[in-house]
């Protein structure tokens, strides 16, 4: 069985420390190669303010990145986005596929000083299952948890639940392992602020509501000595600062003006257009945020003229990617050009459909001719709420301008602008909208957006089937070579139209040192050289 490409079964099946020693790939933090050192208080200025902060009781992306330094789950994504494991050593699965059995490390610490027994994971399991907002879609086919003895967990599935574990761990998901105890406790009701224990290198010290969210060190975490360094969420982690301070400051010109005064060592919402005025700047740095979002084009299949793929073909081939990519990011270096819908850092990547990945205006216009367009006006929305899909929108429209088509431009506030390309009332208002995709942690995660009985604007039973099999094999190569698929009729149907990737950008003081992203801010393995 070939899980993911570059680990064997044994290595996800049994799990030991022969993870490394068998050829798993791991990543090691640039720190580790200097000479890192305990100590100090890092603080960041965070663009959001955090109002909830029970794992099941928010999905905020912010709280999901903090998730990640206190909670740890069953299993986790390295930097390829493939699974490893974080808190079992391993699993086997029976050959009918219903039945995963799980062994959990040994003397693992939870925040409150208890250790962890599988008795923890049921809990946390059935407190997953009643309150968490993806329960039914993850958990739907599970019929029972139990643990047989403290070092074990078993899952029993009424049948085979296909890439369950890869949809379990995703961040998102906010399957978090708590003591018992805490899940008794809190009952029906949100975690209370003395209950968000979990086992990662921090743990909670204060939430200053409206201010600032406060974690420190956790002196007895047990850092995973199976792996050489971090990797993506997981591997051998290493919490070096003694706070971390989350800065809750939505202003970006307060987050420059503190940053250059030494109130923060990190802001998160910098101008991008800073970036080589920070960057030049004798004690000053920056860290670039990949992968990110890529920019895209939705088409209404519905809507006459996009009915037609001759015209639909020269709305995707007729356009200058770069030139769109650029004038509305500005900054060459947090782009790239790339066909594949999974980012180039993800094991999914592929470039099928590359093909119609390309600007060729003359066989746009051969197209439009051959369709006999007869300037139908194209209707294009847009929203100012995000400043990436109005800019990019406004020069797309210029590029269809420049070959013959009749494009006006719609702008929309954000809500009315969902209304419009979700609304199966209102499919015949618009043809095209500008929209951007964020990371799939796993392919499965594209069905909401190509299947037809869950996205209006296009409807093909080809497509169905590929997710339909994304969502039932357990195996690597064959969920790769249907994911492949599904990308080649992406392109073929030009079922949406892929622009470009643009990544994020964080300002950071010099002697921070380590500091890197995996969709989203991680601070184990961080150190300050001061």
């Amino acid at each position: 069985m070939m899980l993911y490409p570059y680990a064997t079964r044994r290595q996800f099946l049994i799990g030991s420390t022969a993870l490394v020693g068998a050829g798993l790939a791991i990543s090691q933090s640039p720190a580790r190669a200097q000479t890192a050192k305990f100590g100090g208080v890092l603080t960041c200025a965070i663009n959001e303010t955090v109002d909830a902060f029970d794992p099941l009781a928010t999905a905020a992306t912010i709280v999901r990145t903090m998730h990640s330094h206190l909670f740890e789950s069953l299993y986790t994504y390295d930097s390829k986005f493939g699974l490893i494991p974080e808190l079992a050593t391993g699993y086997d699965v029976t050959e009918d596929g219903n039945t995963w059995t799980f062994t959990l490390l040994d003397g693992v610490k939870f925040h409150d000083g208890s250790t962890m027994v599988a008795e923890d994971v049921v809990a946390s399991w059935n407190r997953f299952m009643k309150k968490a907002r993806l329960a039914s879609s993850i958990g739907g086919k599970v019929e029972k948890v139990y643990a047989p003895d403290s070092g074990t967990v078993v899952f029993q599935f009424s049948s085979n639940p296909g890439p369950f574990l890869e949809k379990l761990s995703q961040p998102h998901a906010a399957f978090k392992i708590y003591p018992a105890a805490i899940v008794e406790a809190a009952g029906d009701e949100a975690l209370a602020d003395d209950q968000f224990v979990g086992t990662g290198p921090f743990r909670m010290k204060e939430w200053r509501r409206g201010e600032a969210l406060v974690m420190e060190r956790f002196p007895d975490y047990r850092v995973d000595d199976r792996y050489d360094g971090p990797d993506g969420l997981g591997g051998r982690r290493t919490a070096y600062v003694d706070e971390l301070v989350w800065t809750f400051i939505s202003e970006p010109g307060t987050q420059e003006a503190g940053l250059r005064s030494g109130r923060f060592d990190i802001a998160d919402s910098v101008p991008p257009e800073q970036r080589l005025s920070i960057e030049g700047t004798e004690g000053f740095a920056g860290t670039t945020l990949k992968p990110l979002n890529w920019l895209n084009i939705m088409v209404n299949h519905h809507n006459p003229p996009m009915d037609d793929l001759r015209i639909r073909r020269a709305v995707q081939i007729g356009v200058d990617r770069e030139l769109i990519m650029l004038g509305t990011i500005g900054d060459p270096e947090l782009i790239r050009l790339s066909p594949s819908l999974a980012f180039e850092e993800q094991v999914w990547a592929n470039d099928a459909g590359a093909e119609y990945y390309k600007n060729d205006k003359e066989e746009a216009r051969r197209l439009i001719a051959e369709a006999g367009y007869d300037n139908q006006e194209i209707v294009l929305m847009t929203t100012r709420t995000l400043d990436s899909l109005y800019k990019s929108a406004v020069i797309y429209q210029q590029e269809l301008q420049s070959i013959g088509l009749n494009v006006r431009l719609e702008v929309l506030d954000w809500a009315a602008l969902l209304a419009h390309v979700q609304g199966e009332d209102l499919r015949p208002k618009w043809h095209l909208s500008s929209m951007e995709h964020s990371v799939r942690y796993d392919p499965s995660g594209w069905d909401t957006n190509f299947r037809s009985d869950k996205w209006t604007p296009y409807a093909n039973p080809e497509m169905d089937g590929l997710l339909d099999e994304i969502a039932t094999l357990r195996e690597f190569e064959p969920r790769y070579e249907a994911f492949k698929d599904v990308q080649q009729i992406f392109y073929d149907d030009v079922v949406n139209i892929k622009l470009g990737d643009y990544f994020g950008w964080h300002a950071r003081r010099s002697y921070v040192m380590g500091y890197k992203s995996f969709n989203g801010s991680v601070f184990w393995d961080v150190w300050l050289d001061k």
